[in-house]
């Protein structure tokens, strides 16, 4: 059996390497199946690298490094779930999950007007992306986007839930919401393995 699976998952990663190779294409344009398998293998790599660099507590240029790096990772594997959404939608959604933590830019600039009363600034919560996705329905030019950086963000705050809280309900709470690591490991390693099967039974059908 599981002799059956190394060779099964063997063999499409090879045919993502081959794809990629011989039509130059990115993880974006890939086929749903290809996609998903690859993000799948991405996946169980935040947790690993978590493990040997515990969030945070690495020297600082490199915790940031591997961070945000995480979050790239975290916001593709959510934005997975959503197999048909364009290729612009999950780069916005990998980058969204990433480019949120620019609101920290002013706290090292010493302005504390994002931050009065809070751990995390105020757009690390549920209203930031709240107001993404109601502007995604506006009919305007180019809404994927808004949603795929919702999704993104949406991922950005489960991530950091696990590694110190966000105030995920201001400006109705300023109070700092956490999960157990353990729990966001458990999501992304069991994402890792749906995504797999999924990318699996495609490509095999």
């Amino acid at each position: 059996m599981r002799a059956s699976w190394s060779a099964s998952t063997g063999f499409l990663i090879r045919r993502v390497v081959a794809a990629t190779a011989q039509h130059g294409v990115t993880i974006a344009d890939m086929p749903s199946q290809y996609r998903a398998l690859l993000i799948g293998c991405l996946a169980p790599l935040i947790v690993v690298v978590d493990l040997v660099y515990p969030p945070l507590q690495a020297p600082r240029p490199l915790a940031a490094l591997l961070d945000e790096s995480a979050h790239f990772v975290t916001g593709l594997v959510l934005i997975a779930w959503f197999p048909h959404v364009r290729p612009s939608t999950l780069w916005a959604a990998a980058f969204g999950a990433v480019l949120i933590d620019l609101d920290h830019l002013p706290l090292e600039a010493g302005w504390w007007f994002l931050t009065l009363g809070t751990n995390r600034p105020y757009t690390h919560s549920l209203i930031a992306v709240g107001v993404l996705l109601l502007l995604s329905t506006f009919p305007m030019p180019r809404t994927h986007l808004l949603f795929g950086a919702a999704v993104g963000l949406l991922s950005h705050l489960i991530r950091d839930m696990a590694t110190g809280g966000v105030p995920l309900f201001w400006p109705l709470a300023a109070s700092r919401v956490t999960i157990p690591y353990a729990g966001y490991a458990a999501v992304i390693l069991v994402a890792a393995v749906v995504l797999l099967l999924v990318s699996r039974r495609s490509v095999r059908g």
